[in-house]
């Protein structure tokens, strides 16, 4: 038979026991995650309103407003360091402040500050009421990121349960400061960026236009070109408003307009005389840019009134040729426009050089043509031109006609007088003849005492008053030399075309010849033209006599 036992009262007392302090630990347990659930549902929502905010002060106002509404005090106050010497308030319950004097604090004249700032350590109400008299019991909490401190934030009344929260926000406001601070770092690191890449592209058009100016600069195939090219280039190219070149002129030692661009008006008439204290002789002189911020605000060309300007000077290898005068509107465009007036110097030099030479050529060229003691074109050039000028009238069907002088006994004038004064009768003839002919007629000095003109377009009666205007000239008035009165005259051949049995210019110039020999032979002192229709009789040829000279 089985024996029952009764359960031991203390043992179930244990149990009892166990099991409440385990409902006790489950509820305290379950109450612990309600409010860590409740901690951490807070925490989100910082998060995610304060991720995706930029810049300091809207983070303060954000973090303000969180202190309060997750610790239950209603004062709080968000400070800031801008630099390492001075903090200032920024937010205060949820708000963003203008601080006054009375919201900046000098960190090194406290302690307290230096201790929250530097050392990175909460500092409690005891030592706190001096600098914070508005709060009654405040705690300062740093706001830090690893080593840096952008600042702190004042709690009035801190529950104790709340410490540990405040200083999770403490730290992760730090982040997201850090994060601010981070973020303005990119935007500005990206303005610049852009500010660089934008200037870049700049540079590389200004390069363009450069390569571009210098190409086509070293097309121009005179100043006149190059100096247009240049004010048109620095006005609609590199963006100056308006543009001016002046060249120095050898021969007055003047700077002459050369060119304008942009409005400006009479450059081309423009001259200015050396003064040292001028604005353009102080570039040209110092081989450097001038502007108006050492000078005068406004510069004056003629009628024009240039403001904000700068004067570069063209410069060849050695000197100064001239300048470029712009008014650049603020603009930094100083730069490329010495570029383009170092390439304009140094093809200006070239341009002048070949000018140069192409004047000197072409005196040179005249100079083969002229004879040398009267001044009239010599013996070559004639033919040449009454080649061309019978070949024109031969194509076109006009008149050409042909002047053959000679003087009248100048062979005693040398036995008479000497040769020296021969040659001054013959200077005196030819300039004598010289004045009473047209532009387009030509006069040479055929050979010896005897001369030649071409009448282009002259008909055979018109040449007879020519002919006789040149003879009445030369007589009616003695060459002086010295105390000499010299009386001289001439015999003038008259010939024209087109003409019976004139087939040349050979042909024109013997009968113009024949008719002279005709002329002194009945004489002197006269002009003769051949007849119109072809005699050979001397006695049908036409003249005008006054007979010879005694």
């Amino acid at each position: 038979m089985e024996t029952k036992t009764t359960p031991d009262v203390d043992q179930l007392e244990t149990e009892i026991e166990s099991k409440e302090k385990s409902f006790h630990e489950i509820k305290r347990l379950s109450h612990l995650y309600q409010e860590l659930y409740e901690q951490t549902a807070d925490l989100k929502h910082i998060i995610y309103t304060s991720i995706s905010l930029s810049g300091l002060k809207s983070s303060s106002v954000l973090m303000s407003k969180h202190i309060k509404e997750l610790t239950g005090v209603s004062d709080n106050s968000i400070w800031l360091t801008p630099d390492r010497q001075t903090a200032q308030e920024t937010a205060r319950n949820g708000k963003l402040i203008d601080p006054g004097p009375g919201q900046r604090l000098d960190i090194e004249s406290s302690e307290t500050l230096q201790h929250i700032l530097k050392q990175q350590r909460v500092v409690w109400s005891d030592e706190t009421y001096d600098l914070f008299p508005d709060f009654t019991a405040p705690s300062l909490f740093p706001i830090k990121r690893k080593s840096r401190v952008f600042g702190f934030f004042i709690v009035d009344k801190v529950p104790d349960d709340k410490q540990d929260l405040l200083q999770f926000i403490s730290e992760f406001f730090g982040m997201i400061f850090s994060m601010s601070c981070l973020h303005q770092e990119v935007l500005d690191q990206k303005k610049e960026l852009s500010e660089m890449t934008e200037l870049l592209f700049e540079q590389n058009a200004r390069m363009t236009t450069l390569y571009n100016m210098g190409f086509e600069i070293s097309k121009c195939l005179d100043t006149e070109q190059l100096c247009h090219h240049v004010t048109e280039t620095t006005v609609k190219e590199l963006g100056a408003k308006k543009a001016a070149v002046f060249i120095m002129d050898k021969s007055t030692g003047q700077l002459a307009g050369a060119s304008g661009s942009g409005e400006l008006a009479e450059i081309e008439k423009l001259r200015f005389d050396c003064n040292r204290s001028d604005a353009m002789w102080q570039a040209m002189e110092s081989g450097r840019v001038v502007s108006h911020n050492e000078s005068a605000p406004e510069l004056v060309l003629g009628p024009n009134c240039i403001k904000e300007w700068i004067i570069v000077p063209i410069k060849a290898a050695q000197v100064s040729l001239g300048v470029i005068v712009a008014e650049i509107d603020k603009k930094d465009i100083s730069d490329p426009i010495s570029i383009m007036a170092n390439q304009a110097g140094l093809m200006l030099e070239k341009l002048m050089a070949m000018e140069e030479l192409s004047c000197s050529n072409e005196v040179l060229e005249k100079l083969s043509t002229i004879d040398c003691l009267t001044g009239l074109y010599n013996h070559r050039y004639f033919q040449e031109r009454l080649k061309e000028e019978f070949s024109r009238t031969q194509r076109q069907g006009r008149a050409l006609t042909l002047l053959v002088i000679d003087l009248d006994l100048f062979k005693t004038v040398n036995d008479n007088y000497g040769h020296a004064v021969g040659d001054q009768v013959l200077k005196e003839v030819a300039k004598r003849a010289g004045n009473t002919l047209r532009d387009v007629d030509i006069a040479a000095r055929y050979g010896g005492e005897e001369f030649a003109v071409i009448l282009p377009d002259t008909s055979r009666e018109s040449a007879m008053i020519v002919a006789e205007r040149i003879r009445l000239e030369i007589c009616n008035t003695p060459v002086l030399s010295g105390k000499e009165s010299i009386r001289t005259s001439v015999s003038i051949g008259v010939a024209g075309f087109p003409a019976p049995g004139i087939e040349s210019r050979e042909d024109l110039f013997v009968l113009a010849d024949q008719v002279l020999y005709s002329a002194k032979k009945a004489g002197r002192n006269q002009v003769m033209a051949a007849p119109e229709k072809n005699k050979t009789n001397s006695d049908h040829l036409n003249s005008t006599n006054t007979g010879e000279i005694s």
